[in-house]
């Protein structure tokens, strides 16, 4: 018999309470929490005439168990020590483009922007769960890694991808660079969607499929009109499962589908990755899945 039990403590860099006595700015935090400590600090002059938000989140746990292992639960994401573990330490900037479908997301209800438009995301995080979203061939031999067991925490630039929109079809995107993964439920962020981690423990999906891919991903939005169901596609190709170089040089297809109801209560998804995966690295630099 074993007793396992965890506690955990995760926050976006958003105070709310008292804020407003505080940083007047951030009265506006309980509506858009992310990027409020910035915004009240600094201001919001760059997100509002530019469109960039700068903000991070931080995710701690308690972990115990009885079973004399080193760790909790490989099984249940919980391949740490015991005791207190800094999961996530994070900070990202990012600027979205005006669209109407959200690459990794799908299509979304309203009018098409008439006009292209542009974005970026680059985000970076240290701590326990870094591992994880470490990437062959691109962080996983910096030197605040190099020497690190698979326990220790890391160091990565989980994202760094440019987001470019077009006005065709009913609405298209086109992802370049180094994403998280469309694939499955959750991508490990403790942020909402598309990064949704609802528990501290996390899903097999999570814990034996891809984080994150180097590569391309093209999303459209069929055209509808208003008060239908959406309709969009992806299609991508990227380099394997967590790697910038790819070992066995093959690249491999994503290609998903996604339905949205006219109220945007139900959502289905199709989504599929093709390749050979075989030579993927993940024993030499200790990325992605264990």
């Amino acid at each position: 018999m074993s007793i396992r039990a965890w506690a955990c403590a995760a926050t976006l860099f958003a105070p709310v309470l008292g804020a407003s006595m505080l940083f007047p700015s951030m009265a506006r935090a309980a509506d858009d929490p992310m990027g409020s400590l910035v915004r009240g600090v600094f201001g919001d002059t760059l997100e509002r005439e530019h469109g960039i938000k700068i903000y991070g989140w931080g995710q701690a746990g308690v972990i115990y168990n009885n079973n004399g292992t080193d760790d909790v639960s490989k099984q249940g994401f919980f391949n740490t020590d015991e005791g207190v573990n800094l999961n996530q330490f994070a900070l990202a900037v990012e600027k979205k483009p005006q669209s109407n479908v959200v690459g990794r997301v799908g299509p979304f209800p309203g009018p098409m922007p008439q006009e292209a438009d542009w974005g970026f995301n680059v985000t970076a995080l240290y701590g326990k769960d870094a591992r994880y979203f470490k990437t062959y061939g691109w962080d996983e031999d910096l030197g605040v890694n190099r020497e690190n067991k698979a326990e220790d925490p890391a160091f990565t630039i989980a994202q760094a991808y440019v987001d470019f929109y077009f006005p065709v079809l009913g609405g298209s995107d086109l992802m370049i660079g180094i994403f998280h993964t469309p694939l499955e439920n959750e991508i490990g962020f403790a942020l909402p969607s598309p990064a949704p981690t609802d528990f501290y423990s996390h899903t097999y999906s999570f814990m034996h499929g891809p984080a994150k891919h180097a590569g391309a991903l093209y999303s459209l939005k069929l055209p509808s009109a208003p008060g239908e169901s959406m309709l969009g596609f992806e299609l991508g190709v990227v380099q394997g499962w967590n790697n910038l170089q790819d070992p066995n040089h093959d690249p491999d297809v994503i290609a998903n589908v996604r339905w949205r109801s006219a109220d945007f209560s139900t959502w289905i998804d199709w989504e599929n990755i093709y390749g050979n995966g075989a030579g993927d690295s993940f024993a030499e630099c200790s990325c992605g899945s264990p």
